[in-house]
């Protein structure tokens, strides 16, 4: 693909169509380099992924595209600790996701983007709980349990709550840390 990529010049559409494929599966690949923790090669395919999209049209698929690498790109920076940078980010792609008028992959038209907000307000809990911001920390997390439950969703609540009983924990609320960890099994 990356040779398709460097000879589509000529052909726009072709050119285009390659490069949506190749960031999917650079995707996929920085997903995997992150799991087995090969953050020299994360960066790497995070900047060929920003390298391919700044070269291609502005369309509707680029818009995801770019979505989902400053999604990873998020993830990476909280991987690493750099928590500020994440929160700051996370927040921008929450502000992005909520005013476009496009449902990213992989949820239903009818949820719209709600599963992507459910996601940015539980890392925007996590990043906050982790930089001290506790009532941040607590009314994003709040909110990405709201979303969960709008959308019958349950796996992520699951896990949001739990995020939000050790945040309670943290404040010292030790009996509501204890009920939202029994509502979170």
């Amino acid at each position: 693909l990356r040779t398709r990529w460097q000879q589509a010049d000529a052909d726009a559409v072709l050119r285009q169509e390659t490069a949506h494929l190749l960031t999917n599966l650079l995707f996929i690949q920085q997903s995997l380099f992150l799991h087995v923790g090969w953050f020299t090669r994360v960066q790497a395919v995070l900047d060929e992924m920003q390298a391919i999209l700044a070269g291609i049209e502005h369309d509707a698929l680029w818009q995801e595209h770019d979505f989902w690498r400053r999604w990873a790109a998020t993830i990476y920076a909280l991987t690493l600790g750099n928590y500020a940078d994440a929160h700051a980010t996370a927040r921008e792609l929450l502000c992005f996701v909520q005013r476009v008028d496009q449902v990213f992959w992989p949820w239903r038209a009818d949820i719209g983007n709600r599963f992507w907000e459910m996601h940015l307000h539980a890392m925007l809990g996590g990043a906050a709980r982790l930089l001290g911001w506790y009532d941040a920390a607590r009314s994003d997390s709040e909110a990405a349990v709201q979303i969960s439950e709008s959308m019958g969703e349950q796996r992520f609540k699951a896990k949001t709550l739990h995020d939000l009983a050790a945040l309670l924990q943290l404040r010292g609320d030790y009996a509501q840390a204890q009920a939202v960890a029994q509502q979170s099994l």
